[in-house]
């Protein structure tokens, strides 16, 4: 299996995992509190973010090209997860404008389409491989 595939499926293993955080975190802000679905999808993703961090350093991307500098890459990690609240906050809301409040089909979308879009962002420039970066002009 070649590399990129091998990490994809690693990397989406780990996320599944953040996302069952993510989801309990959300399922529980949503039904328990005043909060806004799209609220709820954001403080869910904010805990499922982290969670994330710490298993893809671990089982993924542990030789990326800022290992010796884990601060810079928790905040390179930390705005790129911006980037995938913007795509959840943006989701739900247009799923709730379009549907109604559908809290499982308005987190089954955002998670798809903030999956897919900080994985490519993450592996580009985030985790990129070392021998990229010796590549770099």
């Amino acid at each position: 299996m070649p590399k990129v595939s091998r990490e994809f499926s690693a990397y989406f293993a780990c996320s599944a995992a953040a996302l069952g955080v993510d989801y309990a975190t959300y399922w529980t802000v949503a039904r328990n509190t005043a909060a806004s679905l799209e609220w709820a999808a954001v403080i869910g993703y904010g805990v499922g973010m982290v969670v994330a961090y710490a298993l893809l350093i671990r089982f993924v991307f542990p030789q990326g090209w800022l290992r010796s500098r884990r601060k810079l890459e928790a905040t390179l990690f930390a705005l790129t997860g911006l980037l995938g609240l913007l795509l959840t906050y943006v989701s739900v809301a247009l799923v709730v404008s379009l549907l109604g409040e559908h809290l499982h089909t308005a987190k089954i979308v955002a998670a798809g389409v903030s999956f897919t879009g900080v994985f490519v962002v993450r592996k580009l420039v985030v985790f990129r491989s070392e021998a990229l970066n010796h590549n770099a002009p």
